[in-house]
């Protein structure tokens, strides 16, 4: 059981940023669609509440990039944080009462 959690907090860890960075970049493509848009917008002088939505549009995606990344960067400190302070020394010791039962053993014999 412990290995298997010891793993899948690995796996988590390994995983966090991969997935970051592809949603990041999601959002980023979005980003410069609604800035050439904008852009285009802009430059043909279309109606100035359409302009208003596209920039707003802009600040929430722009919103969207820094929270994700804090919020992915929040959840990888806890996981790592978790796997320190709670699994690493449960390991320790499992590892410490296994080699104890390996030398009782072998000065049994």
């Amino acid at each position: 059981m412990l290995e298997i959690t010891i793993n899948a907090v690995f796996n988590l860890v390994a995983f966090l940023p991969n997935w970051s960075q592809v949603a990041r970049e999601g959002v980023k493509i979005e980003l410069e669609k609604k800035l050439s848009a904008l852009q285009s917008q802009e430059y043909k002088g279309e109606d100035e509440a359409k302009i208003f939505k596209t920039k707003t549009s802009i600040n929430r995606l722009q919103s969207l990039i820094v929270v994700t990344s804090q919020a992915v960067s929040t959840t990888l400190t806890a996981i790592i944080g978790l796997r320190d302070s709670d699994l690493v020394p449960q390991l320790v010791d499992l590892c410490h009462r296994y080699v104890s039962s390996a030398i009782a053993f072998f000065i049994g014999l």
